[in-house]
């Protein structure tokens, strides 16, 4: 298993403009068996094999929102890694090879997306901020599935 991550310059903004465009749909989830389908057809699209996954993990948020206090992130990071490793076991059973890398952010949610190099993007494609904004306003303790126009979202809250 290959694990990287990131420095502090890839970090979320804190509090995110709510600007509502809408174009992607967000569905809740109850465990990674529920989007593995997503990812595996986003991944025979684009080279069938291989496939990196980008997780934001909070390590810091002054949002009373979702964590209330230390207790609250530490538990919405757990959810996070766990949730990224079955998704993982998932995806590698059905064939694909998949890692992925950490990003530490100062956002209370935790998400999964496609990196980057899997989407032949030079640059990081950044989770649009609607669909945050929109994410903040779940209750605490959802799992989320959008589907954007770069690939699957998952999003923690």
């Amino acid at each position: 298993m290959s694990v990287s991550i990131a420095s502090s310059s890839g970090v979320l903004p804190q509090r995110l403009p709510t600007r509502r465009r809408g174009y992607a749909r967000t569905e809740e989830v109850s465990n990674a068996e529920d989007v593995a389908s997503s990812f595996e057809q986003v991944t025979a699209k684009v080279n069938g094999q291989s496939l990196r996954l980008l997780c934001t993990v909070p390590t810091w948020s002054s949002s009373p929102m979702h964590c209330l206090d230390l207790h609250d992130l530490h538990d919405l990071r757990n959810r996070s890694i766990v949730f990224v490793h079955e998704l993982l076991k998932l995806l590698r059973a059905s064939g694909i090879q998949a890692t992925y890398r950490l990003v530490p952010s100062s956002v209370d949610l935790a998400t999964i997306s496609i990196s980057a190099s899997e989407t032949s993007s030079k640059q990081q494609l950044p989770i649009d901020h609607d669909l945050l904004a929109t994410a903040q306003d779940t209750e605490h303790g959802k799992t989320l599935l959008a589907r954007t126009r770069e690939g699957p979202v998952i999003i923690m809250t």
